[in-house]
């Protein structure tokens, strides 16, 4: 009974890490980075840090949404320009 019960454990342990892993390796896919990097969120410490990074970098969409609002920008400045 008690091997029926080390097994089970270590099966539900197993499924945790495999969920925790999937989930950030789509919050890392999501940032444009290497999915590999959801691996790495298993280190105690290195998780931590690489948090930090998340929320203080620039992710892609931050970057094309800016680069976005330039190019209306500039449509706007043009389109005022000529109607002048």
């Amino acid at each position: 009974m008690d091997i029926l019960l080390n097994i089970l454990g270590s099966i539900l342990v197993l499924l945790a890490l495999f969920i925790y892993v999937g989930i950030w390796t789509s919050i890392v896919k999501k940032t444009g980075r290497a999915a590999w990097v959801g691996m790495v969120m298993l280190i105690p410490g290195v998780n931590l840090v690489y948090l930090v990074v998340l929320a203080v970098t620039e992710w892609p969409i931050e970057a094309e949404l800016k680069k976005c609002r330039q190019e209306l920008e500039d449509l706007r400045s043009a389109a005022n320009s000529t109607s002048e």
